[in-house]
């Protein structure tokens, strides 16, 4: 695992920093360049991943005039999630980095998750917006949903939230899930990855608490639809809460994220995302 300084030192630079996320029904493809200005490509959808992931890879390094040995570091969603997905960003990042010195970083998916609701929370603007982290530009809003948050409704739902339950759809009835805490500064986790019975991530549904990520529509269904239920299970467009932009956001936090493992230096040559095998 990469140390915060050595982290630090290839994230922080002033050099273009590439993310992939294809962890779920969701491709995209982001990059921050020296100015902090960010684009991204995004779709959703069956088969994106292989159709898109490497179109979208050559339209932002051909926008920023970029060749992969321009990058300062490429970054990686690793999982949990979709093993055909991760397979074509494992795939994707090794023959781009193949005999270059650029760093690889493979970070934590559902943690991403969790810190796209805690922005569009934070933002509490528009279902599209995300001004507390982010440089915002007309392009960033590519292939984004949108629509008007009502803090009214949020009074004792996502507003008020202090932990936020990160899910993938898994297999069968069950999702990945991991507990992380809003702070002030971002999120932070609170349990380790594990596979969850839908019924197990209803029962922790409280006050204060949100789920959010792939298969919350499945845990509607199964919860019934009281006000109580649905504010805690707010239904965010999937590509407002898993896309790339919330990978370039997640090295901006504090040093504990390198410390916590969410954010490791791996060698492209010997990645491997994060093939949850418990089912």
């Amino acid at each position: 695992m990469a140390s915060n300084s050595e982290s630090g030192d290839a994230l922080f630079s002033q050099k273009p920093v590439l993310s992939i996320e294809t962890a779920t029904p969701v491709c995209s493809v982001a990059i921050r360049l020296a100015d902090g200005t960010i684009y991204e490509r995004s779709a959703e959808g069956k088969g994106v991943h292989s159709e898109q992931t490497f179109v979208f890879i050559h339209e932002l390094l051909s926008r920023g005039k970029l060749a992969v040995e321009d990058l300062g570091a490429v970054i990686v969603s690793a999982g949990p999630g979709s093993y055909t997905g991760l397979r074509v960003a494992s795939s994707a990042v090794k023959g781009l980095l193949f005999r270059t010195e650029v760093p690889l970083y493979a970070c934590n998916t559902l943690g991403s998750i969790a810190l796209g609701a805690w922005q569009v929370i934070r933002a509490g603007r528009t279902a599209g917006e995300f001004g507390a982290l982010l440089p915002q530009t007309p392009e960033n809003q590519s292939g984004m949903a949108s629509g008007t948050v009502d803090r009214h409704a949020f009074a004792s739902g996502p507003a008020a939230a202090a932990v936020c339950d990160a899910v993938i759809d898994a297999r069968r009835n069950h999702l990945y899930h991991q507990s992380w805490k809003f702070l002030e500064d971002g999120v932070e986790p609170v349990s380790e990855v594990m596979i969850c019975e839908l019924e197990e991530v209803l029962e922790r549904l409280a006050p204060g608490r949100i789920v959010a990520g792939t298969g919350v529509d499945r845990l509607r269904k199964l919860a019934g639809a009281t006000p109580e239920n649905l504010a805690m299970m707010p239904d965010y467009p999937l590509q407002e809460l898993v896309n790339a932009r919330h990978i370039l956001a997640m090295h901006g936090l504090p040093s504990r994220w390198p410390a916590n493992n969410l954010i490791k230096k791996v060698a492209p040559e010997h990645f491997e995302p994060y093939y949850y095998t418990g089912l």
